[in-house]
Parts: structure tokens; sequence; C-alpha cells
């Protein structure tokens, strides 16, 4: 059998067909938290795995939403094919969907008309694949939390802090223990990151290029490193220059590349925010070897060469440096 993960204004559903490719059949998933359709057999994704067969085929889109769904149905033997955003963009198009319309994409109908357009999915090493996703993990609850949801309840501690200091909220009882339960909620998130980048520095136990190379590196701790692992393994890369472009550090015409609107750039967003977060440090920090690359960069600017001219600080020629030198010393390594 085949299967694919489809997608209507409604709700994503699991379509399966065979040998007829006219009559499939609709399996919907519990699990995804909508209302259950009526009419429609129903599984758990838990379920519809179970239901698989080495045999099988597996069609879906390939992010990162999917990736442990992903991991889990190849290692039962299923062959998972997956597509990815530039195709999936020509298809909207070819369908004319206009953008921040709901969209409809027959992905049985794509991969039975244009198969080339997936891509088997080779399934990493078992650690490879759990480094990778405590690493997200970690990622996403500093992005989604720490930027967002922490900022606004500590404006809202202050907030009811004043109120309680002036003596507003002796009425309730209720209103009275808000601070207390802020307080805890943000503990309790400290205490789970710290948790969760625990269990990526235990990842990296091991790891040559950690243990060899990384650790090695002024300025680059676990979070940084384990980022910069888990954007891997290196032969995901076409060469120096796809892997500078995915850390965001390539040039053009001398300019650092920006993202105009309508447009996307080629990067790996673990990769970039690694190196981001490197040339931030050397910012906040006296680091020698910034010094030493603003020297050679300016070298460069003296022998009129287009490199980096308007990086007047030297933060993004120091970036990029560092992220040739890794190139460099890391294979065999990663």
């Amino acid at each position: 059998m085949k299967y694919a993960i489809d997608y209507n204004e409604e709700k994503m559903i699991v379509v399966s067909w065979g040998e007829d490719e006219d009559e499939p059949e609709q399996i919907s998933y519990r699990s995804f938290g909508q209302e259950e359709r009526k009419g429609l057999p129903k599984a758990t994704e838990e379920e519809f795995i179970l239901m698989l067969k080495p045999e099988d085929s597996f069609y879906l889109l390939g992010t990162s939403v999917n990736e442990t769904l992903c991991f889990i149905v190849a290692q039962i033997g299923v062959k998972v094919y997956r597509i990815f955003a530039p195709e999936f963009k020509k298809i909207k198009e070819e369908l004319g969907v206009k953008k921040g319309e709901a969209i409809a994409l027959p992905l049985r109908l794509t991969a039975i008309k244009s198969p080339d357009l997936f891509r088997l999915y080779i399934p990493p090493k078992d650690d490879d694949y759990l480094l990778r996703r405590w690493v997200r993990i970690h990622y996403r609850f500093q992005k989604r939390f720490r930027t967002g949801t922490q900022v606004t309840l500590r404006l809202l501690e202050k907030e009811v802090n004043k109120l309680q200091k002036f003596g507003f909220l002796t009425h309730s009882k209720a209103a009275a223990k808000v601070a207390g339960r802020i307080v805890k909620v943000l503990e309790y998130a400290q205490i789970l990151e710290d948790e969760l980048l625990a269990a990526v520095e235990d990842s990296l136990k091991g790891r040559s290029v950690w243990e060899k190379l990384l650790k090695n590196y002024v300025g680059f701790g676990p979070k940084i490193a384990s980022k910069i692992i888990a954007s891997g393994p290196r032969e995901k890369f076409r060469n120096r220059d796809h892997f500078i472009a995915s850390a965001g550090l390539h040039v053009k015409n001398g300019m650092a590349v920006r993202r105009k609107a309508g447009e996307s750039l080629l990067r790996e967003s673990l990769l970039f925010d690694a190196f981001n977060q490197y040339m931030l440090l050397l910012h906040m920090h006296n680091c020698p070897e910034r010094d030493q690359y603003r020297k050679k960069k300016q070298d460069y600017l003296n022998m009129d060469r287009p490199l980096w001219r308007a990086d007047k600080g030297g933060r993004r020629w120091v970036g990029t440096h560092k992220a040739r030198q890794f190139w460099r010393e890391s294979a065999g390594l990663w």
C-alpha cells in the first residue's frame, strides 16, 4: 500500500491507495486534535504506524514537524518520500493557490503524477537523530517561550506586584495568588530549560567533532556546538560555499545577503543561529580572535578587495573565518 498525509481546508488526513489509484481510502487522525469527520475510519497516529508494513510507501511534506514520524516509520522498513518547500511552492503556483488562502494540496495526486519531486528519506543513526531532536526542542523552547511568553509574564508580575504592594488585591484571595503563580511558572521554565540543555550536553559526549574540535574553539560551548553538529552531517552540504551560505554568512558584491520581501534564502536555522550567537558573543566580550581577524580584514581592504566593505565591526568577518576553519578541520570528524 501507499500512504500520504494530505491536506485540505478542514484538517490533515491520511490517504491510502493500492493498485487501484482511483479509489483511495481516507484515514482520519484523532491525534491531530481536530473534530472527527463522519464516515471516515479513525485511527490515532500510533495505530496508523502499527498498520504499516515494510513493503509500504509513505509520502509527506519535508518539515521538522514530521521529522519524528519519518524516523519511526523508516525504522519499520517503510520507504518514506518527502517533498520540500521549493517543489511545494511550484505545486501551489500550478494549482493557483494565492498567498494567505487555505491550502488544498492533493499530495496523493502529486505522488502519482510527479513522483520525481519527492526525495527518499534516509534515516540518521539513532544517536544523531536524538541529538538533533534535543537541540531542536531546546531551540524552540528558547525562541518561543523566552522571546515571548517569558517577557509577558515578567511584565504581568511587575504589574500584579504593584497592585499587591499598595493593597488593591487584599479583597480577593484568588487575585493575591496570581503573583506567586507567575513566579513559579518562571522558575519551572528555567528548570525545564536547564534540563533540556543537560540532555543536549549528554548527547554530545563521545562525539569526535565535539571532543577533538569544537570544544577547543574559543566561545564555542555546548549550545553553539550542538546546533552546528545537529545541522549536519557534513555530506548534507555540497561544498564549503554551500555551508557558508547555509550559515547566512555569504556575500554578494561585498555586501551581506539580506532577505527581500517575497523571497527565501538558503539557510539552515540551527546553523544560522549558532554563528549569529557566536558573533554576538564576540561583540559583547573582548575576544583576542576578534582583533586578530579584524586586522586581517583591514589587510584585505588595503588591497582594494571588495570583501566585507560594509562590515565595519568585523563580526561577520570573524564568523565567516571561523565557519571556514570549521569546514576545513571537520573533515572525517563530522
